[in-house]
């Protein structure tokens, strides 16, 4: 996967979680999370990890089929990659406000909420299940249709600030 379909995913994920969910504030969630990306010769890649978010930053810990943690916040999104030695640093910003402002409720069937946006020219699809995000989809600029499922997941749950600070080892690559 390459850096900019991480950033687009992460940049998704702090919008999904910025936002109040009916009277429910995402002031920190946790969870395990498969993605699935199928590009336009359906073959498909399945990504597992685990997810985590606290006070605008978020950990994408990949785990399956390769490792790598993606870190986000206002400033900055960070990749490490081990297997590789090599960290890619991205400076871009993110537009909340104006993702903010163009979510509309999609959807609504019993317990079931799903919000659409369109961000960067790409429309994203929002799953909410008894006030619990549970899925992330969406058809990136390559026409891969990408969704995100999370499950075991924790709302507001203590969080350790630890968690969202990395360390870049001195032997590693660094790509700005």
């Amino acid at each position: 996967m390459d850096i900019k379909k991480i950033f687009l995913l992460c940049a998704f994920s702090i919008f999904a979680f910025a936002f109040k969910i009916d009277n429910i504030n995402y002031n920190s969630f946790k969870a395990d999370f498969t993605q699935v990306v199928v590009d336009t010769s359906n073959k498909t890649l399945i990504y597992e990890g685990k997810f985590y978010y606290k006070n605008d930053k978020s950990l994408w810990q990949y785990l399956n089929p390769d490792e790598k943690r993606v870190y986000i916040n206002k400033e900055e999104v960070v990749v490490i990659d081990d297997d590789l030695e090599q960290v890619v640093i991205s400076k871009e910003e993110i537009d909340l406000e104006n993702i903010l402002k163009n979510v509309v409720l999609d959807k609504k069937d019993k317990n079931t909420l799903i919000y659409k946006a369109n961000y960067q020219n790409v429309i994203y699809y929002v799953k909410v299940l008894n006030d619990v995000l549970t899925n992330i989809s969406y058809k990136d600029e390559l026409d891969n249709q990408v969704s995100i499922d999370f499950t075991n997941t924790k709302i507001n749950t203590d969080l350790e600030d630890s968690l969202f600070k990395y360390e870049i080892p001195n032997n590693y690559d660094i790509i700005r």
